[in-house]
C-alpha cells in the first residue's frame, strides 16, 4: 500500500504527526538552501534567519515535539517496554536539534552556518524513525487512547502556538522556500 494512502487511512493523532512531519521537511530543504546563500550574500540575512527560527522553534519544536514529548511519548513506553529504547533516541535527537537551533541564533556566521547544516542533516533522519516507530505503535493503541491524543495534541497547539495558527505557519514556510530560491 502506497505511503499516502496510509497517511489518508490513518487515525486522527497519526495524520497530525506526518502532517506536522511534512511541513518541517519543507523548512528543512529552504534551510539547505541557507548556507550558501549566507556564503554569497557574506552576511547573515537576520530577517530570514529570524523567520526559520520562528518555524524551527514554535512549530517545530514547541508544538510538534511538544505533542511527542508530552503525551505520545509517555504512552507509548508505558505501552511496550521496547519501545522506550527508540523513545529515548528521539528524545537525545530533539535535544540536538535544539543545540544547533542554539548554534543558528549566534552572531558568528561559521555557528549559524554549522547550526543549519547539522539541523538539516539530521532531522529528515529523525523524521523517518519517527514515520516507522509511529507505524510500528499505532496498532498498539485503544481507540480511547488514540481520541485522547487527538485531543491532547489539539490542547497542546492551541496553548503554543494559538488556535488556528497552522495557516500562518503555512505562509511563513512558503516565505523561507522562497527567501532561499
Amino acid at each position: 500500500m502506497p505511503f499516502s494512502l496510509l497517511i489518508i487511512m490513518a487515525d486522527a493523532w497519526l495524520q497530525d504527526m506526518y502532517y506536522e512531519h511534512g511541513v518541517i521537511l519543507r523548512v528543512v530543504s529552504a534551510l539547505k538552501r541557507l548556507p550558501a546563500r549566507i556564503e554569497n550574500e557574506n552576511a547573515l540575512p537576520q530577517a530570514v534567519l529570524g523567520d526559520f527560527l520562528e518555524v524551527i522553534t514554535n512549530f517545530a519544536d514547541r508544538c510538534h515535539h511538544g505533542k511527542e514529548e508530552q503525551t505520545l511519548f509517555p504512552l507509548l513506553g508505558k505501552k511496550r517496554p521496547e519501545n522506550r529504547k527508540m523513545i529515548n533516541t528521539l528524545l537525545k535527537e530533539h535535544a540536538v536539534g535544539r543545540d544547533f537551533v542554539e548554534l543558528m541564533k549566534s552572531e558568528s556566521k561559521s555557528k549559524v552556518i554549522a547550526g543549519a547544516v547539522g539541523y538539516a542533516d539530521m532531522i529528515p533522519k529523525h523524521i523517518r524513525k519517527e514515520t516507522a516507530f509511529f507505524l510500528e505503535a499505532a496498532p498498539t493503541l485503544s481507540k480511547t487512547e488514540k481520541d485522547r491524543l487527538s485531543e491532547e495534541f489539539k490542547r497542546i497547539e492551541k496553548k503554543v502556538i494559538g488556535e488556528g495558527k497552522h495557516e500562518e505557519y503555512l505562509q511563513l514556510v512558503k516565505k523561507v522556500e522562497e527567501s532561499t530560491n
